[in-house]
């Protein structure tokens, strides 16, 4: 925090604990999303289209849990029977309802997954740009909320290192920090000026 109270003059011990703990939470927040979605980051568990996973979702999902969950319907189920053997590891009626309760469950969930991937797909989105902009959009946020009386401007422009200036060397600095890699974020970092003019 030595950084932050030097690149905006802010003394203010209170000031400068609020603005750490609401920093330590949004790095966790997007690290744990990191973490579980695809992107091309690391921490993440591998980058992938939203076409990739969206099909991805139909053949390892919705497709073999409907065969299952045929195979586990009330009428099909006497092909399970196991008589005159008894195993241990046999479900019971109750259990093998509850299997169905949860398979539908899964075929829902992945059924509006897939459909908001297809929305996303259609309107030309991309999740790595997605989670860029949030995590921008969600630092400046963050730092208006603390430090208001420091104008956001992006600083003098420098054509090796991009925008220059004590705002996007904080974006910059905090992004690094979340995600572990370093990033110019120009053009986000232009649309937040652009949206708070």
């Amino acid at each position: 925090m030595e950084g932050v109270a030097k690149l905006f003059g802010v003394n203010d011990p209170t000031t400068l604990s609020a603005l750490q703990i609401d920093l330590k939470e949004l790095a966790k927040r997007f690290r744990a999303i990191i973490a579980e979605t695809p992107f091309n980051l690391p921490g993440s568990p591998g980058d992938m289209t939203l076409t990739q996973r969206s099909r991805l979702l139909g053949t390892n999902i919705l497709t073999p849990s409907e065969r299952l969950l045929e195979a586990l319907r009330v009428e099909g189920s006497s092909k399970l029977a196991s008589w005159p053997e008894k195993f241990d590891s046999e479900p019971s009626a109750e259990e093998k309802a509850e299997l169905r309760q949860s398979i539908c469950r899964l075929r829902a969930f992945a059924n509006d997954l897939k459909t908001d991937l297809q929305q996303r797909i259609d309107e030309g989105a991309n999740h790595n740009t997605e989670l860029r902009r949030e995590i921008v959009y969600d630092l400046m946020g963050c730092l208006s909320c603390h430090v208001p009386h420091v104008t956001q401007v992006r600083g003098v422009y420098v054509k090796k290192n991009g925008d220059s200036g004590a705002f996007p060397t904080f974006i910059r600095e905090a992004f690094f920090q979340i995600t572990g890699r370093r990033e110019k974020l120009d053009r986000h970092l232009q649309e937040w000026i652009k949206f708070k003019r």
